[in-house]
């Protein structure tokens, strides 16, 4: 378990001798809300209504994809019948 009071951050941290906060995964107590980090930056979080931003820190819907550089891109892919596509 990893516990902390009711207004601070639990989290782990993974990473290496050189940046041991590389990755890390942060629950924060005092909104509820879980988020994900790579290469040292947040990339995901899911709020405490359960809506998951990605590139975003505040989501507005279930799901909130937010990209910086104007290209945000989602792919949707069934192998098993060959379905795929890409909505911009």
């Amino acid at each position: 378990s990893v516990v902390t009071g009711t207004g601070n951050v639990a989290g782990l941290m993974l990473g290496d001798t050189d940046d041991e906060t590389q990755g890390r995964v942060n629950y924060d107590n005092s909104t509820s809300s879980m988020a994900f980090y790579t290469a040292d930056t947040e990339k995901v979080r899911i709020d405490q209504n359960g809506s998951v931003g990605i590139g975003t820190t505040s989501p507005d819907n279930e799901l909130h994809i937010s990209d910086s550089t104007g290209n945000a891109v989602v792919q949707i892919e069934a192998s098993a019948t060959g379905f795929s596509d890409k909505f911009w």
